[in-house]
């Protein structure tokens, strides 16, 4: 990256590139992509095609650059549009066993962090207290633990903005979304590693429990990619310290992961010819800077931790007999509240995926996972492809079938 990250040659960067997609790039690409045989996906269409090579583009160009400014958990925007607010710390007395050993190697400091509501009806106030029946989104972004924000204005709330429209989920009125903190990537030590964000979501998850007043089996925990893999860790943490948490502090009654982001180590990626981390970079939009966002997450507990510790990797292979490194605890599901599970069928993580959802379908009969054939990572993010409209609708059936 080097002078990159700094102005005025990122800005220079930045225009260089926008000039360049608009005026080469693009029409190259579409140029190429008339004939479907030559798209990515034979069966996508001319718009989906080009979509993708932009997002791959842009996801290249923000690697390079060090991220573009986003909002964080440093400050709060709120007005009548945004509806934001801050969270108190995770309590300390909720940081127990492994948890508060992890807190203790990283030197992670629990504190307040924003977070923000969307609300189906204007007329909800913030914070109100739950409607007789009602279910709660409780949603953890994407963005590999180093980009994006639980911000309204950010890309991934077109999943929750989706959801939350007439007759998606007639049980959920509302979401939150916790600000939780980022790893940052900048030498020379990154900051915020593993497990901070997993300390700022038990603090978005209490806060609806004892300040908004939902219980525990209303809260439906959804998140993409990263945030699927917060989502994951925030819930076993629940299932597996339920005799040391307070009684109301208890497992979500419902589990949603998108794309979920569930093997940081390397035992999805032994294969060049045939995992789906390889086979499906020409697919796919996200660009292959997993190693750097995966060395800073990790920080202090070191690499073998992505091998073995079950609340970074928890489709990790290294639980399977005669697996190179099979010294990793694998956790067990079968007290794991009910799952929806979906992942798109030409992304890179697709295979990490299917092994997640086949290991939560062996012990857990309320888990469901649907893959969707012709899609890429997280494309309820996008907000725009084709199948956005079939994957929202199956969520909300999902949900309103849980009631």
């Amino acid at each position: 990256m080097g002078l990159l990250r700094y102005q005025p040659y990122q800005g220079l960067y930045l225009l260089y590139n926008a000039l360049s997609t608009i005026f080469i790039r693009a029409p190259i690409w579409f140029i190429h992509d008339l004939i479907p045989y030559f798209r990515p996906v034979p069966t996508w269409s001319l718009w989906k095609a080009l979509q993708v090579r932009f997002y791959r583009h842009a996801a290249a160009v923000s690697g390079r650059i060090g991220g573009l400014p986003i909002l964080n958990h440093t400050s709060l925007t709120s007005n009548q549009q945004i509806k934001g607010l801050w969270v108190d710390a995770a309590p300390v007395d909720l940081i127990v066993d492994n948890l508060k050993t992890w807190v203790h190697i990283a030197n992670v400091q629990a504190m307040p962090i924003p977070g923000y509501w969307l609300h189906k009806s204007p007329e909800v106030n913030v914070g109100a207290p739950p409607m007789p029946g009602e279910k709660v989104l409780y949603f953890l972004h994407g963005g590999g633990y180093t980009a994006c924000s639980a911000h309204p204005s950010d890309f991934p709330s077109h999943i929750i903005k989706g959801i939350l429209r007439p007759g998606i989920a007639a049980t959920v009125q509302r979401s939150f979304a916790i600000e939780y903190r980022l790893t940052t990537l900048d030498p020379p030590e990154p900051k915020n590693p593993f497990p901070t964000a997993l300390v700022d979501a038990l603090a978005g998850y209490v806060y609806l429990i004892t300040q908004v007043g939902f219980a525990a089996e209303d809260i439906i925990v959804i998140g993409d990619s990263a945030g699927g893999n917060l989502g994951l860790a925030l819930t076993t943490y629940l299932v597996e310290q339920q005799t040391l948490l307070p009684d109301n502090i208890r497992k979500p009654g419902h589990l949603v992961l998108l794309s979920p982001w569930t093997d940081m180590g390397q035992s999805h990626r032994l294969l060049p010819k045939t995992d789906s981390f390889y086979t499906c970079q020409s697919t796919d939009f996200i660009e292959d800077s997993y190693n750097v966002k995966e060395t800073a997450f990790v920080g202090p507990h070191g690499l073998g931790a992505a091998e073995v510790n079950p609340y970074i990797s928890p489709a990790s292979k290294n639980t399977e007999a005669g697996h190179a490194g099979g010294a990793m605890r694998r956790v067990s599901y079968a007290k794991f509240p009910r799952t929806l599970i979906l992942g798109g069928g030409v992304e890179m993580l697709r295979d990490q995926i299917r092994t997640m959802a086949k290991r939560m379908e062996e012990v857990e009969a309320g888990v469901e996972f649907l893959e969707f054939s012709d899609s890429v990572h997280d494309w309820l993010a996008l907000g725009t492809e084709p199948d956005t409209g079939d994957a929202l609708g199956a969520i909300g059936q999902w949900m309103d079938k849980g009631v």
